[in-house]
């Protein structure tokens, strides 16, 4: 789930730059990065509320429930600021990168014809 989060996250990354032919702000970039973890944070918590559901049907609720929010809670909360902080630099990066790819694609252009 990473892998397609983050590309993603490049690919808005290049299409802003694409767009706007500018580097987002960094104000931006976190508000882009947060509603972008609000999405992946809806689909995996649903996927993972249904895998635990199918899990506590089958085994008749064996393992305690308060214990198990306990450990994913914490993790949750974990994994959620570092998908954010990470969408944000990827975002970021790709526009700089396309920027780059841009400037340098100008540059190819311009000495052809000189």
């Amino acid at each position: 789930q990473i892998a397609a989060v983050m590309g993603a996250a490049t690919d808005a990354g290049r299409q802003f730059y694409k767009r706007y032919e500018a580097i987002p702000d960094s104000g931006f970039a976190w508000r882009a990065s947060f509603q972008m973890t609000l999405v992946e944070t809806v689909i995996s918590v649903f996927i993972g509320g249904v895998i635990l559901w199918s899990l506590f049907a089958q085994s008749g609720a064996g393992l305690q429930v308060s214990s198990l929010m306990m450990l994913i809670v914490p993790l949750f909360i974990f994994m959620f600021a570092v998908s954010w902080v990470a969408k944000r630099y990827v975002f970021r990066s790709s526009a700089r990168h396309a920027e780059k790819a841009h400037l340098k694609k100008l540059e190819k252009s311009s000495t052809v014809f000189e």
